[in-house]
């Protein structure tokens, strides 16, 4: 039996780094996306530390449907986290 998961992508751009959320989503691909959309906003001019992706990171963790998060600095490095892998 195929195991069908759908996701929805929500990428920003901001002064220091770059956010990319991947959100499970309905089978057609409808979730409200707005909640994790207006977080990453509040860190559009913020340093590219260790510390700040780390804490930018903690808090999308804590959002719903999250299925993984990505925080790059300038260079493209950064972290990455899956909050329940299956």
């Amino acid at each position: 039996m195929k195991n069908r998961v759908c996701e929805r992508m929500v990428k920003f751009v901001g002064q220091n780094l770059t956010v990319r959320v991947w959100v499970t989503a309905d089978q057609n691909f409808n979730v409200d996306t707005q909640d994790v959309e207006s977080l990453i906003r509040n860190y559009s001019s913020i340093e590219s530390t260790l510390e700040n992706m780390r804490s930018l990171i903690q808090q999308i963790e804590l959002l719903d449907n999250i299925a993984a998060a990505e925080v790059l600095d300038s260079k493209g490095n950064g972290i990455l986290l899956y909050p329940d892998w299956n």
